[in-house]
């Protein structure tokens, strides 16, 4: 894997570019990697993003018992 200045690539037995890795240390406030990486459905999350497991059995549960279960 050749490193070129924070950005790796790989290419299979054949040469053909299979994986990019970027360190996004270096490279988090470029504007295209950014808008690229959004484009595909890349995002990142802050920790205030994410619901603890409580939290999640409890939404569960709710949502299961309001379901209607009579036919």
């Amino acid at each position: 894997m050749a490193r070129i200045a924070g950005i790796q690539v790989e290419k299979n037995t054949k040469g053909v570019l299979t994986k990019l890795h970027i360190d996004l240390k270096k490279y988090a406030d470029d504007d295209d990697l950014i808008n690229f990486l959004s484009k595909k459905g890349i995002t990142s999350k802050s920790a205030g993003d994410y619901i603890s497991k409580e939290e999640v059995k409890k939404k569960t549960d709710k949502f299961i018992t309001g379901l209607n279960w009579k036919k």
